[in-house]
């Protein structure tokens, strides 16, 4: 419930992010991130539901991770949502549509998959950024992979000969003003 004198709030919609692939894998891509600024809200009343998606769980042996839940949040009589971001998958194949498409690394190459940069904000009072893409790995005998941190909706880092790292779960933040 907004307090009594609220009349416009600031607000993130931030879903999962996806979890990362095993093995030579692609990184689980970020969940979607929207800001909404100014939004107009009646004092001292209920805003609408709220729903944070969880992050994508890490591929087990030889598969592909699960994509991030979405996120959703009511203003009045709409509904806004941020899509969980896509799977990062197993040596060869595709990744998951989503919020941010994971990135892969070639397996045919040296090189790592760069993961996407995310989007800064300071709405909670710190400087924290959110949905940054998982980094992809084709290095077969690396050790398992970090998990992306809760809140964030970060992507799982791809996993080399072990597994990937999870997705981080999202979050919705409502700043009154």
């Amino acid at each position: 419930t907004t307090q009594p004198g609220t009349r416009v709030i600031d607000a993130i919609v931030v879903a999962g992010g996806g979890g990362g692939g095993y093995g030579l894998a692609g990184g689980g891509g970020a969940g979607g991130y929207r800001t909404f600024s100014n939004q107009t809200v009646c004092a001292g009343t209920a805003l609408g539901a709220v729903v944070i998606g969880g992050g994508g769980a890490k591929g087990g042996a030889c598969a592909d991770g699960s994509a991030g839940v979405d996120s959703s949040f009511v203003i009045g009589s709409t509904t806004y949502t941020s899509e969980g971001g896509g799977f990062g998958a197993h040596a060869f194949r595709c990744g998951g549509n989503g919020g941010s498409g994971g990135l892969a690394a070639s397996p045919n190459t040296a090189a790592t998959g760069v993961a996407g940069s995310g989007t800064p904000n300071t709405i909670t009072g710190s400087n924290v950024t959110y949905g940054v893409g998982g980094t992809g790995n084709n290095c077969a005998n690396c050790g398992a992979k970090d998990n992306a941190a809760a809140n964030t909706g970060n992507g799982g880092e791809g996993g080399g000969g072990n597994g990937g790292g999870n997705g981080g779960s999202g979050i919705v933040v409502v700043k009154e003003l």
